[in-house]
């Protein structure tokens, strides 16, 4: 699952909702945080595989990574 996580989405259930239970079935959870990881629920970071600043970063990340399962098939 990617989400990103900003003042709105924090402002209603569903996404806080999905992604609970995105991690309660073992689905990773990738999220880009529109705001200070401050003001970013614990619980939404705790449900969360990798949490990131930037959409680029998120970007490197997933290249590496699918990368690396490329490279192990």
């Amino acid at each position: 699952i990617l989400c990103y996580w900003d003042q709105y989405s924090q402002r209603g259930a569903g996404t806080q909702g999905e992604l609970t239970v995105a991690y309660r079935m073992g689905l990773p959870v990738y999220l880009v945080a529109g705001m200070p990881l401050s003001d970013v629920s614990g619980w939404i970071l705790g449900c969360s595989t990798q949490v990131f600043t930037n959409f680029e970063d998120l970007k490197s990340f997933m290249q590496t990574e699918l990368a690396a399962a490329k490279n192990n098939r």
